[in-house]
């Protein structure tokens, strides 16, 4: 994501969640399905979008509501991802897709996000990082003021080698 949304024209994922990362050699993450991807204009970060796109499970709010999004679209699905791969299973659940919007869009209310019951395996920085990747405000998501240097710098990452994983 450092990638596509810091190029000289920013492209927007839209699809992001679990099935569209593969992992190849040396354990190295690659996105796939750029099929409802948006490139952008740098100056139009704010948000030039209004289109429903994307997986219901890994959508943002803005985008099951219709309203203007950008880059924050990504980070919640982000967030969402980081969930089932610390858990097992997306944090917004429902037996149909209006169901899940439901749940999606009750979290801009309060905390909906469905936790194990055992949570014993999962440190409070993990926990607070899915937090701050899923705030329903998407200005006050994780990432959202300065990007991947904001997302490096949360406490989940600490001890984590940037440089070295750059190369």
């Amino acid at each position: 994501m450092v990638y596509l949304h810091g190029r000289p024209q920013p492209l927007l994922h839209r699809d992001l969640k679990a099935s569209n990362v593969l992992i190849f050699d040396a354990w190295l993450p690659k996105l796939t399905d750029f099929g409802i991807a948006h490139a952008t204009h740098t100056e139009h970060r704010a948000g030039q979008y209004e289109d429903t796109m994307g997986t219901a499970q890994y959508m943002a709010p803005e985008l099951i509501c219709l309203q203007s999004h950008s880059f924050g679209v990504d980070l919640w699905a982000l967030g969402c991802v980081a969930f089932e791969l610390l858990t097992g299973y997306p944090p917004f659940t429902g037996d149909t897709v209006e169901q899940v919007f439901e749940h999606v869009l009750e979290h801009t209310e309060v905390d909906s996000i469905r936790w194990p019951e055992e949570m014993d395996h999962l440190s409070e920085s993990a926990i607070s990082m899915v937090h701050a990747f899923l705030q329903p405000d998407p200005t006050a998501r994780l990432g959202a003021k300065s990007g991947a240097a904001q997302v490096a710098t949360h406490p989940f990452f600490e001890g984590v080698s940037w440089a070295e994983l750059r190369q």
